[in-house]
């Protein structure tokens, strides 16, 4: 179980020659380098009545090769034709045919996932089939869908009449890799159950994850909404999209209130405050310099014009820090007295500085 609860930190990769590539990908076999059986494992399958012992070996390689890649690359989601550039060797390929038939037997054997069943899933799990709406979208929609393929996919499953037949997947099809997925779910899981806060935005939540379970190689964007997407689908966190917002919530109590949007709001304002006095401190040193460089030129006249737009810069820069000030004193209050007042009040300025973020201010 340690492999569920460690910081994932890549190898260190070693770019010196291309000899080293396996330093690169340290999840590629020692036969790798043997052109003669790479070429049988690249080719596409013969059929597995002819030799299933053989079969099953390839097979078995290029399942357990896949899963190596997923986990070090920190791939949820792949596509055949991803899978197929991964595993480049020599400027060769692996077959079509070949890559098909393991992403089939994967299939059949619940080893990958489409996207579409992940995020039916999440649909279906927002009221738990609790009203007429979700049971009409689960029944004649989704179960469905997700049969249908299931009916593909394991259609005489107990016998071999399957093995060497290929689903009608697309090249560029997104797969999900449920080994992945899973491993990298109890992962965060097992990191937010040592977090003090409970709710907070979508994006400052995947930063934190990132920074503190993936290290090196972070999720990507569409790995990370599987991964959470599948956590929400085993009740282990909440998203939820207020006014454009995206928040998730964990924890024994996953329900949302409004004092927990009111927090994430003025968390988000701090945030862009924060960012935005930076950027002003940064101009105010650009122009501190510019202006050193006058009076060495004895310009003195652009200097002193520098320093006073420095000064206004600074001026702003006090503004948005009491502006910090505020709100780090109303996230007490809120969090002290529970005022409904205050909590609508609080609110509607978070609103309006949001609102107003989508505009950058410019300098004179």
């Amino acid at each position: 179980m340690d492999k569920f609860n460690r910081s994932f930190k890549s190898p260190i990769k070693n770019d010196n020659n291309d000899a080293d590539f396996i330093e690169i990908r340290p999840y590629l076999p020692d036969c790798w380098n043997d052109d003669k059986r790479m070429n049988v494992l690249f080719n596409p399958f013969r059929i597995r009545e002819i030799n299933p012992t053989g079969w099953d070996l390839k097979m078995n390689f290029w399942i357990n090769l896949i899963n190596k890649w997923c986990l070090f690359d920190r791939k949820v989601v792949f596509t055949i034709d991803e899978l197929r550039q991964n595993f480049n060797r020599d400027e060769r390929l692996p077959h079509l045919d070949c890559a098909k038939l393991v992403i089939s037997h994967m299939k059949r054997q619940n080893k990958i996932l489409f996207k579409d069943e992940i995020v039916n899933r999440k649909k279906c799990s927002k009221s738990n089939g609790s009203n007429l709406v979700n049971w009409t979208l689960n029944s004649l929609i989704v179960r469905p869908i997700t049969s249908g393929w299931n009916w593909l996919s394991t259609k005489d499953d107990n016998s071999h009449s399957n093995d060497d037949k290929i689903l009608p997947i697309s090249h560029d099809y997104q797969l999900i890799n449920v080994e992945a997925m899973q491993i990298f779910s109890q992962s965060i899981e097992s990191f937010i159950k040592n977090i003090e806060t409970t709710c907070m935005s979508y994006s400052k939540f995947i930063n934190l994850v990132n920074k503190n379970v993936f290290i090196e190689t972070k999720l990507n964007e569409i790995s990370m909404d599987i991964v959470l997407m599948n956590l929400e689908s085993e009740n282990k966190l909440k998203i939820y999209d207020e006014a454009g917002y995206k928040i998730i919530k964990f924890g024994n109590n996953q329900q949302i209130k409004d004092s927990d949007i009111t927090l994430v709001k003025l968390e988000m304002v701090k945030e862009i405050l924060e960012k935005e006095a930076t950027d002003l401190e940064r101009k105010m040193e650009t122009l501190n310099n510019e202006a050193r460089a006058a009076i060495a030129n004895g310009n003195r006249d652009k200097a002193l014009l520098l320093l006073k737009r420095k000064k206004r810069l600074e001026n702003r820069v006090k503004e948005k820090d009491l502006q910090i000030d505020n709100i780090e004193i109303l996230c007490s209050e809120l969090l002290e007295t529970g005022s409904q007042k205050l909590m609508l009040k609080t609110f509607q300025m978070a609103n309006d500085v949001l609102k107003k973020n989508s505009t950058k201010i410019e300098d004179n």
